[in-house]
């Protein structure tokens, strides 16, 4: 009994955090619809209260702000305490890609057949049900690309910013795509053969969805990322520099200044 009361406590706040998500998710797609912003920021929901925003992506946010340029965030944040918080920190309207996943998560998908006798029942049992995740989780992608591309359709933006994270925006980049809208990209940390989100193994280019450009840190990274990756290649992978503070560095270090970005 303790167990489901518990249970219940957990989805009635999280429906309370997708609420408060979905109505602030609301007003930012009116502001994109009447405010007219050309630009839109992804970012996870990470705050630095140094920067004002996450601190991988200041130095967007401070060029954008210093050159006027109107903008709103997109932002993948698990709903939370931690969401509250820097809700209330922030202050501004933003469009949370979890306030699109709730009406998703209905009931779960029969699992399709496997029928191969070749195959251990315990083995079969766990295809089953990998099978039915991928059929949920393609239903889900489905059903949010067409609401982000409905949203962009009416919308005047031009250009997409954000964190190189192909976790949660793929269904962004596709959407953008289908509406003309340029999608830049910026390293964020390490690349290794194991990011198996970067690199697609097997997966036919015109299959595969990717940022237009994808800006590195430097040119190791960018050997790192074309020597495995079947997605980025010299045409959408250009060395930017770095973005991030630095602090490890010494500061007679000048690497991270030898090739900064401009917009």
């Amino acid at each position: 009994l303790w167990g489901r009361l518990q249970s219940s406590r957990r989805l009635v706040f999280r429906f309370f955090y997708f609420c408060i998500a979905a109505v602030i998710t609301g007003w930012a797609v009116i502001k994109l619809w009447l405010w007219r912003p050309r630009v839109l920021v992804y970012a996870p929901d990470k705050y630095s209260k140094k920067y004002g925003c996450d601190f991988r992506l200041h130095l967007i946010y401070a060029t954008l702000r210093a050159k006027k340029v109107p903008y709103l965030e997109v932002l993948h944040t698990p709903l939370g305490h931690e969401f509250i918080k820097n809700l209330f920190i922030r202050r501004r309207a933003a469009a949370y890609l979890d306030a699109l996943a709730w009406h998703q998560r209905g009931a779960q998908v029969p699992p399709p057949p496997v029928n191969d006798d070749s195959i251990p029942e315990l083995h079969r049992h766990f295809c089953r049900y990998v099978l039915a995740c991928i059929v949920q989780f393609t239903g889900e992608s489905v059903r949010k690309i067409k609401f982000l591309n409905t949203i962009l359709k009416y919308s005047a933006v031009k250009v997409l910013l954000s964190v190189d994270d192909p976790r949660y925006t793929n269904e962004l980049i596709f959407a953008c795509q289908k509406n003309n809208i340029k999608t830049y990209a910026f390293e964020h940390g390490h690349i290794t053969k194991y990011h198996a989100g970067w690199m697609n193994y097997g997966i036919p280019l015109g299959r595969t969805i990717s940022f237009g450009k994808l800006f590195v840190w430097n040119e190791y990274w960018q050997k790192a990322l074309l020597k495995y990756s079947a997605t980025y290649n010299a045409a959408n992978v250009e060395i930017g520099g770095e973005l991030r503070p630095l602090h490890a560095l010494p500061p007679s270090s000048t690497s991270h200044r030898n090739n900064p970005y401009s917009f």
